[in-house]
């Protein structure tokens, strides 16, 4: 039986391809440095390992998944989140193995937010003008417009401020000031093999947790799709794709940022299409029938934040009934039945550190200069 291993569990995005390859009838095998975790609850789950935060240990990280697909003779690895960065180093230790993502130093250029900006002007594709926030350059664009400040590195929003014209902010050499587009937000998330899209979800959110949209809904643009296939056949682009976008009132799209790996767009993906599409670079993804999509518990937290306005709260649970769930399958209902619980170990994290879900659930597996010393070293 051929396996797989995906680096990340605990977001509903990881279920998609782990049912999608266990339809397949591969062995899914799914690490994670928390014990428990959503994807450990699916029957499409076959061994659920422990492994090190690379944040915190990235050689520890990496030594723990050489191992654990040496174990497994896992055929593919398949990164789920903001640890894709990471495993983007598992090439050099493991060139037998089909790891579905970029070299990091392409990773890299497209994670930050400002080589990203500066790569894709040079493309000539549609960005809005972003400086780093210790240039001159930088006060230009803030004296002239509302501005958006934010690090270069961050991941779900975290950090971000939305500023008037003139405001001041920090100075940092590792953020960004960028111009603030007004408009309709958009997201995309594609699969790429050599440059070639095979499907690419454009939606945008309908039901927002903080800075992370907890309800999406599909939608078709055609400039969206072009800047898609366009960076990516620049890039020679293999593993996921995805990029945040403003679409102004003039249709026009600017890409705010690049995410170098799966986002909850994975879900508009029919399953059974994922597996056999990072398989095989001529297969194409199909969509699935469901336009409105949504995480039910995260959905319901917001709905009762309308509370105690009864009417409020029936209106949100009402447009709940007529969104699909996530991570709800018919022969496969523990993930969604099971995830108060699963979720422990995340929900004691944010409580703990007074942030968001979406913050916790990356703090471990993000990008950190000393990752970077440390991996610059080995």
């Amino acid at each position: 039986m051929s396996a797989v291993l995906l680096t990340l569990g605990r977001l509903p995005k990881a279920l998609d391809p782990a049912r999608s390859f266990a339809k397949l009838g591969w062995r899914v095998i799914v690490a994670d440095p928390f014990a428990n975790h959503l994807t450990r609850a699916s029957r499409s789950c076959a061994r659920a390992v422990q492994v090190p935060s690379p944040a915190d240990d990235p050689k520890g990280w990496l030594d723990a998944i050489e191992t654990l697909a040496r174990e497994e003779q896992v055929r593919v690895i398949l990164p789920v989140s903001e640890e894709t960065l990471y495993a983007a180093y598992l090439r050099e230790r493991l060139p037998d193995v089909t790891i579905f993502t970029m070299p990091p130093a392409a990773l890299h250029e497209a994670h930050d937010k400002w080589r990203f900006a500066e790569q894709a002007k040079a493309l000539g594709l549609s960005v809005p003008m972003t400086e780093r926030a210790d240039e001159d350059q930088a006060k230009v664009i803030a004296a002239q417009a509302d501005f958006v400040w934010k690090e270069r590195r961050s991941c779900g929003g975290g950090g971000t401020r939305l500023l008037a014209a003139g405001s001041e902010y920090p100075a940092n050499a590792s953020a960004i000031v960028q111009t603030r587009i007004k408009g309709e937000e958009l997201s995309s998330c594609s699969l790429c093999h050599n440059g070639k899209v095979q499907g690419t979800a454009i939606y945008r959110a309908s039901v927002m947790s903080g800075t992370v949209a907890v309800g999406f809904k599909r939608v078709e643009d055609a400039r969206v799709s072009g800047f898609v296939e366009a960076y990516a056949q620049a890039t020679g682009w293999t593993g996921c794709l995805s990029f945040d976008f403003m679409r102004d009132e003039a249709g026009e799209i600017f890409a705010l940022e690049c995410n170098p790996r799966l986002t909850s767009g994975v879900h508009f993906f029919d399953v059974g299409s994922l597996a056999p599409a990072i398989l095989d670079g001529d297969a194409r993804l199909t969509l699935r029938a469901e336009i409105e999509l949504q995480q039910f518990w995260a959905c319901l937290q917001e709905a009762q934040g309308a509370l105690p306005n009864i009417f409020a709260f029936a209106g949100r649970v009402r447009a709940m009934t007529k969104r699909h769930d996530v991570t709800f399958a018919s022969n496969d209902p523990m993930p969604l039945i099971s995830m108060p619980w699963t979720a422990r170990d995340l929900l004691r994290r944010a409580s703990h550190m007074r942030v968001s879900l979406a913050v916790a659930a990356s703090a471990d597996i993000g990008w950190s200069p000393r990752a970077a010393l440390e991996l610059e070293a080995a």
